[in-house]
């Protein structure tokens, strides 16, 4: 399928599908696709109809009909992906656009045992509601194999992954057509941010980080995340400070395959806060993201801190991943600290695993109170990792935010036990600057994950006048509020050696707030 030029009829005919695709109510089983331009099989479910039946008056909306039935077919030979549900046609002219497809009433639907080989912009591409996908086979595709966007609850289940099979005569460094889009790094599946069930699956041949070119870590073609190869792709963890949801990805075997590539968080600065450092010392741990950025100057947004490993995939089950090397995570660590794999715990190639435990902060709110979903503050902030005698031992630093449409994902990984100090109003470089949502010291709030043990703890210092006394509550999810005394606390020393929740008002403009896990998380009814 060909597109000869100046001749298409609609606008995504300038890269052909071999299928198109509009209504998912129909049974599309046992076709192949192959040698296409374009998309080999393109489910195209737009809201409303277009042609003859527009003019003919139908009203329908073919985007909430479910999939009636989509398996065993195969799609091979494609210049675009292998199959595709996202940018259906929103005009007659034939434009196409990013929409979900999530079918009416539960967003659920599922394709099942298709294949796809052999395609230069990767293999399955969607952007969905709650998909299950049954027994997939993919193989040779030049990125990654499965990706996109689904809701919570999908599931990717008993698919067979291969990097490279015997039945291909060149390796992805060595692909002809190297213009379109070529990522040689090959990943199997996106992250999903963990809304998937990845389970049951083999992956082979995804060797990963430290075994030659084809792994090298690299900035992305849109110039947003650094990634490099391994079965999953770990390179947008942008959306919590912690990555808990690696427990949906059950059973896997991989063989010769690395499970995937840590990306490191946002740049360390110096311990003598000196922030002029920021743009000229890139040996600084980071992610490789150049640090300033665009029109908003420096980065105003970040990834995962660590990340849980409850089945052992890079190191001892139940450990953490830590993906940036940088005192701010590894002061303190556990001497069971290993890093990933064998090397150095000061340079290693994918991150350190280590059982100590993390805990996230994030809806970062310090001039108002809002709930853990509404998101952070747009000042720039920067959170220092202070030592049991208060002097700074690394920073961490996320810009002013600007108001920017993308990426408000402002958050920490916070280590159990470690100690914190907030500060606002960082930023002195960006080209902008965000304004308070309010005043300090009338309210504020924080959302913590993960630390509901009786075991965790941390202790950190929160923007807040000293002139203007202050009430502190822990809320757990459920409703349960543990109201903290200052009573027993004049001094940092004082709270930071409290076996209590406490708090201490310093005379520098910070509340120091001990904390600790264990609260009841469903109220007693008695």
């Amino acid at each position: 399928v060909r597109n000869l030029m100046g001749q298409h009829l609609k606008m995504h005919d300038r890269t052909p599908a071999g299928f198109w695709l509009a209504n998912p109510d129909n049974i599309i089983v046992g076709n192949s696709a192959s040698d296409i331009q374009g998309v080999g099989l393109w489910n195209a479910f737009s809201d409303q109809v277009f042609g003859a039946s527009a003019a003919a008056g139908l009203t329908m909306n073919p985007s909430s009909l479910k999939i009636h039935t989509f398996e065993h077919n195969v799609a091979f030979g494609c210049r675009s992906v292998g199959i595709m549900t996202e940018n259906p046609a929103i005009n007659e002219a034939g434009d196409t656009s990013p929409r979900s497809y999530s079918p009416e009433p539960d967003f659920m639907f599922e394709m099942s045992h298709n294949v796809i080989f052999k395609c230069s912009n990767g293999g399955y591409q969607n952007r969905v509601g709650v998909p299950t996908y049954n027994g997939w086979t993919v193989a040779d595709n030049t990125g990654r194999d499965i990706f996109g966007a689904t809701r919570h609850f999908a599931v990717i289940e008993g698919a067979l992954f291969i990097s490279q099979s015997l039945n291909n005569a060149h390796t992805h460094l060595d692909v002809p057509n190297k213009e379109w889009n070529f990522q040689p790094r090959r990943r199997g599946v996106a992250s999903y941010h963990f809304s998937a069930d990845i389970s049951n699956v083999t992956a082979i041949g995804y060797t990963g980080v430290g075994n030659g070119e084809d792994a090298t870590p690299q900035i992305t073609p849109n110039g947003q995340f650094v990634f490099a190869a391994g079965f999953i792709d770990l390179s947008d963890l942008y959306v919590t400070p912690l990555s808990m949801g690696t427990w949906r990805c059950r059973g896997w075997k991989l063989i010769d395959s690395n499970p995937g590539y840590h990306t490191r968080t946002m740049a360390s600065i110096a311990p003598d806060d000196d922030l002029s450092t920021l743009d000229v010392d890139e040996s600084l741990p980071h992610d490789g993201f150049p640090k300033q950025y665009g029109v908003q100057g420096y980065r105003h947004w970040t990834l995962s801190g660590a990340t849980w490993d409850p089945h052992g995939y890079w190191g001892p089950a139940l450990n953490y991943i830590i993906s940036t090397p940088a005192a701010f995570f590894t002061h303190d660590l556990s001497s069971e600290a290993v890093a990933v794999p064998t090397g150095t715990l000061s340079d290693p190639i994918n991150g350190i695993s280590t059982p100590d435990v993390f805990f996230g902060l994030s809806a970062i709110r310090p001039f108002t109170s809002g709930e853990w979903y509404a998101g952070s503050t747009d000042v720039s902030v920067t959170l220092d990792r202070i030592d049991s005698g208060g002097a700074v031992v690394d920073s961490l630093f996320i810009g002013d935010d600007c108001s920017s449409s993308i990426f408000h994902f402002r958050h920490f990984a916070l280590k159990n036990n470690g100690i914190y100090r907030l500060r606002l109003f960082t930023d002195t470089y960006s080209t902008c600057t965000s304004p308070a949502e309010g005043p300090v010291g009338t309210a504020s709030s924080y959302a913590i994950s993960n630390a509901y043990r009786a075991t965790d703890s941390f202790l950190i210092g929160l923007p807040w006048p000293s002139s203007v006394a202050a009430t502190v509550m822990i809320r757990s999810w459920n409703g349960v509020d543990v109201t903290l005394s200052d009573a027993n606390t004049g001094s940092f020393a004082d709270v930071r050696d409290s076996s209590e929740g406490a708090f201490w008002q310093d005379r520098s403009d910070l509340i120091w707030v001990k904390y600790f896990g264990g609260i009841d998380p469903v109220p007693d009814l008695e």
